[in-house]
């Protein structure tokens, strides 16, 4: 069948998908067990959300239940390492809410995460037979789109989770890798359970003031456009519908998908989602069948048959009058453009570090989501990727704390204060006589058996303080340092060490060690001249001797590296080469300076945590984001 040109004179290009009526049929097959919503397949409701949301303190927590599981990052989205309670079934209804709730859990357990409105998660993993992907309400704010119809809401329409809980919405896309490169029949695939998912943040379940037919619209889990619904092949379902004026309409969705168009949100949708005007809404309709053979409940876009299809009925026009007669106006009538996101990709904990080049496939696909989203709003709108920024560091045992997420758990357990009424500081269990090692001494803690605190405190009043590290040395944040500076080592990503401020006095250590280079505002800090030891490049002999893990045989000999490829480069004076055995790694180059080799006009990194005495020098390097991944967890 000749393609179709969508109805819809705002809409940008859209992807070619160049698919076969085989290949749509072969791809909507499978999306036909979709459990989407989740209501018919027990996962949390918005009521359920309410009487029993998530919180920090949950008692018998089955994940790790601390700041470390976000352990990593790609460009745009965080790696979160999932432990037995998310890695499994999720076709299980009570496995499944647990699992989201842990996830939930964690990630708002990470001190500074972003506010985002949407929790958007892929797998490397199969979540389970009965499920490709779906959404759950967290949280809304608006009024007029059908809310108050969720199930167990009771005609409530707003709600919301408790601080730090901040999304609206949570995603589940299923493992990237059914998606593929995201062309051809996954990239269709792609674009229809992403743009389906995040749009059920504000549909599909409004109704109208029809007496009797108040659901007319409504489909699959009165979450969906109905089958009869004229949409324009919206990804919320329902079917782009031709009048035949002789009492028969045939549907032209296929038409358009053969054609290589990817139809966008209906006039409706965007009316829900605040990204189209009341006045702009024109009529649509909806086809009371005779003697059809397909449910209201059909869809997606497929037709429940696997091409376009011709039904006999009576055609009822609708009008955004209908709507708000039965919903109210939409409050507030419009919603801003951004719509922002956080990406998760969940990894089992023993399938990490995640590889460069699964980190580059998933990259693709959240860069291709962003983009579908653009189209499918006609340019109204816009997916912001949060997931873009990094997190604050991670603390060291002895730091003050607030909350047990913000200190690192391959140095220190939990937030505690001791017995003795001291403030709260990172701590490490350290059991009934134990030791802790030079500076702490192992005392009673608030809530907790025994704990590692740092000398001088009430707790330990006979142990000297714990020593502050000197210049060179790695560090994870600026308490752990005498100059309160810890900085990362410029083309050494992840390389934290402290610093010192330099100005017109040299830079202590061996000579050649330090250089003494410009921060900008006229200020100047110390930091390595060559390879740092541990620093990619830096001469090894097993993997515990470097920053990144990895210690191998290269051109050069042993030699610290990292992994990777055309979109993760390695930083300047590397070269990316292919190793026997393992993916691209990075190799330094013999003709060029080392890295860090200052020139005197090479900004430095980003402190973190650690107050300044000189506010010029750290306060400009505060702005230096282009050579700072402060927030990445370090290997000690």
């Amino acid at each position: 069948m000749a393609a179709a040109t969508p109805a819809f004179a705002d809409q940008p290009p859209a992807p070619d998908w160049q698919l076969s009526q085989a290949q749509i049929a072969a791809t909507l097959a499978k999306r036909a067990a979709d459990l989407t919503i989740g209501r018919a397949a027990g996962l949390k409701t918005a009521a359920d959300l309410q009487a029993n949301p998530p919180r920090l303190d949950r008692p018998g927590r089955t994940g790790l239940g601390s700041a470390a599981l976000i352990t990593d990052k790609g460009p745009s989205f965080y790696i979160y390492a999932a432990g037995p309670s998310v890695v499994g079934d999720w076709g299980n209804d009570t496995f499944r809410g647990n699992a989201m709730q842990t996830i939930l859990e964690d990630f708002y357990g990470r001190p500074g995460v972003p506010q985002s409105q949407i929790i958007l998660t892929y797998s490397t993993f199969d979540i389970g037979n009965r499920i490709s992907a779906f959404y759950v309400p967290l949280g809304n704010d608006i009024l007029g789109i059908g809310y108050k119809h969720q199930q167990g809401l009771n005609g409530q329409e707003t709600f919301s989770l408790p601080p730090p809980f901040a999304a609206q919405g949570f995603v589940m896309m299923n493992q990237y890798q059914n998606y593929g490169s995201g062309t051809g029949r996954q990239g269709f695939e792609h674009y229809l359970t992403a743009m389906q998912e995040i749009g059920h943040r504000w549909g599909a379940q409004m109704q109208v003031a029809i007496a009797g037919k108040e659901k007319i619209m409504l489909g699959r889990d009165d979450s969906h456009w109905s089958f009869y619904l004229d949409t324009g092949g919206s990804p919320m379902e329902g079917n782009a519908w031709v009048d035949n004026g002789n009492g028969t309409f045939t549907t032209r969705t296929l038409s358009l998908w053969f054609g290589g168009t990817a139809p966008p949100y209906s006039n409706l949708d965007l009316y829900a989602m605040g990204l189209m005007a009341p006045g702009e809404v024109t009529p649509w309709f909806v086809i009371e069948p005779t003697g059809s053979s397909f449910p209201a409940s059909c869809g997606p876009v497929f037709n429940c048959s696997g091409s376009d299809r011709t039904v006999t009925g009576t055609k009822r026009n609708l009008t955004l009058t209908d709507v708000i007669n039965s919903e109210g106006v939409r409050v507030p009538a419009t919603s801003p453009a951004d719509l922002h996101i956080a990406v998760l990709l969940i990894v089992p904990q023993a399938n990490l570090p995640v590889s460069a080049a699964t980190k580059s496939a998933v990259e693709a696909l959240v860069q291709q989501a962003a983009t579908f989203y653009g189209s499918a709003t006609r340019g109204r709108g816009r997916l912001v990727l949060d997931s873009v920024n990094p997190l604050p560091a991670l603390k060291g045992l002895g730091a003050t704390c607030l909350s047990s997420n913000e200190c690192d758990p391959a140095l220190a357990d939990q937030c505690s204060r001791s017995d003795a009424g001291d403030g709260a500081t990172c701590v490490k269990n350290c059991g009934s006589g134990g030791t802790c090692g030079q500076g702490y001494c192992c005392a009673g803690g608030f809530g907790t058996t025994m704990a590692c605190f740092p000398g001088g405190s009430q707790a330990c009043p006979d142990t000297e303080p714990p020593m502050k590290k000197g210049l060179g040395e790695r560090c994870i944040g600026g308490d752990d340092c005498q100059s309160g500076q810890c900085i990362e080592q410029p083309g050494q990503p992840g390389y934290m060490f402290c610093t010192a401020e330099c100005q017109d006095t040299p830079c202590g250590g061996p000579a050649g060690t330090f250089s003494c280079v410009d921060a900008g505002g006229g200020a100047k800090a110390c930091i390595y001249a060559g390879v740092p030891p541990g620093g990619l490049g830096s001469v090894c002999a097993g993997g515990d001797e470097c920053v990144s893990g990895m210690c191998l045989p290269l051109a050069t000999g042993m030699q610290c590296s990292m992994l990777c490829n055309d979109t993760t480069p390695c930083p300047g004076g590397f070269d990316c080469v292919a190793t026997a055995g393992v993916e691209k790694v990075c190799q330094l180059k013999p003709t060029t300076k080392p890295p860090g080799d200052g020139d005197g006009g090479c900004a430095v990194g980003s402190p973190t945590s650690g107050t300044s005495r000189t506010g010029a020098l750290f306060g400009v390097m505060m702005l230096v984001a282009a050579l700072a991944l402060v927030t990445r967890r370090n290997k000690k």
